[in-house]
């Protein structure tokens, strides 16, 4: 679930059946509790493995920083967004009309946020998998690159001496045509 909805065909099938804002709120209250569900799934498994295994200090401050990211991301930026949901939904506004594209924006902006903590559980899933081992990739190698402008194409011994004796040739007819 979840994911920026601007260009997927799944949004824009919804929101041009969601023209209203009541349907609009549905839609985004709808993503907005199965995005809850899905992180507070994600933080109750860490939990759990935190409880019930050993594994290294670094190991417990990582899925102590996942969840507690987790933790405020749903206390406070989805809890503005459901807030914004619930004055499109009413039509009862602060200071503006709050619009589905409004809501849309709102919610591109906080799915950066819950990107980032797939990120973090996906790498806790990564190291857990190697025995919390860091994984380093190969390094590759360095391939250099000459510095500073290129060299100018030399002319080959024998063109030169072709050039010359043309000039000398050329020197000698034109001296030689003096009176």
């Amino acid at each position: 679930m979840g994911g920026s909805l601007g260009s997927s065909p799944e949004f824009n099938k919804d929101i041009s059946n969601n023209v209203s804002p009541k349907a609009g709120a549905d839609y985004f209250t709808r993503k907005l509790k199965n995005e809850i569900t899905r992180i507070e799934s994600m933080c109750d498994e860490w939990s759990k493995y935190k409880d019930q295994n050993d594994y290294p200090e670094e190991a417990n401050d990582m899925i102590d920083v996942a969840i507690g990211q987790s933790k405020l991301l749903i206390s406070k930026k989805f809890q503005q967004f459901r807030s914004l949901i619930e004055q499109c939904r009413s039509c009862e506004y602060i200071e503006k009309p709050i619009t589905c594209k409004d809501l849309h924006g709102f919610w591109d902006m906080i799915y950066m946020q819950v990107e980032d903590l797939n990120k973090r559980f996906n790498r806790l899933g990564i190291l857990k998998a190697n025995d919390w081992q860091e994984v380093v990739p190969e390094k590759k190698p360095v391939v250099k690159r000459g510095r500073g402008r290129p060299k100018k194409a030399s002319a080959s011994s024998t063109l030169k001496n072709l050039i010359k004796a043309a000039r000398n040739k050329k020197k000698s007819n034109d001296e030689g045509e003096i009176p």
